[in-house]
């Protein structure tokens, strides 16, 4: 490990210091170390002062874990199947995240994520994705149920959207990468800007208001088809709605960032769990201007302080907020008015092991199911395969968000389901961890609504975890544009706070890929070349657009 070194003989003060263990921050850690100084002349300029030509980056992380909202539990009696409780997924069109796990980088194995239609179990009612292209709508009896327009008929939710969509933008299909993000900016919708408007205003304005809840209902989904930007909203549908597939990391989506700081350990890094910022500010060491970080330990009372040339907060909304009101940055007006410009959204996940794969015999062996109980998305993860755990299987019950997420509070202080009621937790690395606790009161609620589902008789789950990503410091699953914000405005001063200080920020919460580890990844790219004068990372194609 490297060791802080001083000026002018003085107070230590690190090259870099990045706050935030998420997979943003690790990214940032990452390709610092693993890049050569000459290739930046800020860096350059840091290494000079070193007797070993080493930068000096370190990393602080709140939590006890390295991966902020990719979480994969190694649950005991499946530990072979990974469950996320955070991310789970990336496009194959995602090229960063792609980049990343190659051979040449991380070399983490991917595969093709399951992500099938199986049972749409809406309004009371059984029926599969292939029956929207063939069932009338009501008032026709065991019909689609729902009364949709004569133009909306025979149509899946997807294709709904769409055609939203073209009779919105009649051209907005047509176009691709850059040109697709230049055409949305410039886009007009009934003389207003795209960006002004809500994304559930225009929707309502080409959609039957049953069409719209049979869009929010077998979508699985709340927060997606709300009033969020027209503009992020008309982006995230047409990149993610065309010619690609959905992909996965063999063992787990957290390997990502754990890999990059274990290279980057392994490269003279240092990365410390267990420290909360409290604080930040200017100062000045040895004559030098630096930026000082007050952190708390743990414990709840350690305090410490570190210095740093420069400081990278790979921070959301919420850990922002979190500051104490006289930091720095949210001294600024226009950076409390700039992190105001997104929204968080709550989600959740509740994940439940069973002795067998009950659901086989309905014909179902990956892929997802759809409902408008509270449990909304079930996902068929697999069965364990290797002895002694042949026919352990591992379901994701319920995936929540927006009020879908809110219905399983009331359980959040009842005792954790296990085996005769028996508190189990899912495990990661450091043991028992509390935060994962199901109540069982919340498990037999989903189980019974599974078995409503499904039609069927399931046996009770042996085990189960849960979590809440509005807990703090994250406070949300995801987080969302507001409408009336020019995002791409937006995103570039929140990289840079303060323009005459050091201090940066990036995460996917201020980017063009909100929710998607890419988001996290190309506000990382974005930050190190704009701000500290690293060049492009060499798997991404010149081509290949990374954010505003």
């Amino acid at each position: 490990m490297t060791t802080d070194r001083g000026v002018a003989g003085t107070t230590a003060v690190i090259d870099v210091a990045i706050v935030g263990g998420g997979v943003s921050g690790a990214y940032t850690a990452w390709r610092l170390m693993s890049s050569k100084a000459a290739e930046s002349p800020v860096l350059a300029e840091l290494a000079q002062g070193s007797s070993t030509g080493r930068l000096n980056v370190r990393l602080f992380e709140s939590s006890d874990r390295i991966g902020g909202r990719l979480w994969s539990v190694q649950m005991d009696n499946v530990p072979n199947l990974p469950a996320e409780v955070g991310g789970m997924r990336f496009l194959n069109t995602q090229l960063n995240v792609v980049g990343v796990c190659a051979p040449q980088q991380l070399n983490l194995p991917t595969a093709n994520f399951g992500f099938a239609d199986n049972i749409q179990y809406l309004r009371g009612q059984h029926f599969n994705d292939g029956d929207y292209a063939t069932k009338p709508p009501l008032p026709v009896p065991g019909g689609i149920p729902y009364f949709l327009t004569s133009t909306e008929t025979n149509k899946n939710p997807i294709q709904l959207v769409i055609a939203a969509i073209e009779q919105i933008l009649p051209d907005a299909m047509k176009y691709k990468g850059t040109d697709l993000i230049e055409y949305l900016r410039g886009a007009v919708v009934d003389g207003v800007p795209l960006y002004e408007w809500g994304f559930w205003t225009l929707l309502r304005s080409k959609l039957s208001v049953d069409a719209y809840h049979l869009v929010q209902d077998a979508s699985g989904y709340f927060s997606i088809y709300g009033n969020w930007s027209a503009y992020g909203a008309f982006l995230e549908f047409i990149r993610n709605y065309a010619d690609n597939h959905y992909m996965k990391v063999v063992g787990g989506y957290q390997q990502i960032p754990l890999a990059m700081i274990e290279r980057f350990r392994e490269l003279g890094g240092h990365a410390q769990i267990n420290s909360h910022l409290l604080d930040v500010q200017p100062d000045s060491v040895g004559g030098e201007p630096v930026i000082r970080l007050e952190f708390m330990l743990s414990d709840g009372t350690t305090r410490f302080t570190r210095y740093a040339h420069h400081a990278v907060l790979a921070m959301p909304q919420r850990s922002f907020q979190l500051l104490d009101p006289a930091s720095l940055p949210l001294q600024s007006a226009a950076f409390r008015e700039d992190i105001m410009t997104v929204t968080p959204e709550p989600a959740s996940k509740l994940f439940l092991t069973f002795d067998e794969p009950w659901w086989t015999p309905l014909g179902i062996t990956t892929g997802r199911s759809d409902t408008d109980l509270p449990l909304r998305q079930c996902y068929y993860i697999g069965t364990e395969t290797a002895a002694p755990h042949t026919g352990m299987s591992l379901l994701m019950a319920s995936y929540n968000d927006g009020m879908a997420d809110s219905y399983w509070d009331t359980y959040l202080d009842r005792s954790a389901y296990g085996p005769n009621q028996a508190p189990y937790a899912g495990k990661h690395s450091d043991g028992t961890d509390p935060r994962l606790f199901a109540p069982h009161d919340m498990v037999i609620d989903v189980h019974g609504q599974l078995e409503e589902m499904h039609g069927i008789q399931i046996p009770l789950p042996t085990a189960a975890v849960y979590h809440n990503w509005q807990e703090d410091p994250i406070g949300a699953g995801w987080y969302f544009w507001n409408p009336h914000v020019r995002s791409w405005e937006v995103a570039p001063r929140v990289r840079r706070p303060i323009a005459d200080l050091n201090l940066y920020t990036c995460g996917s919460c201020y980017s063009e890929n909100q929710g998607w580890v890419e988001g996290a990844l190309n506000t990382a790219e974005m930050m190190l070349h704009d701000c500290l004068g690293l060049p492009r990372a060499t798997w991404l194609p010149d081509d290949y657009y990374i954010g505003p």
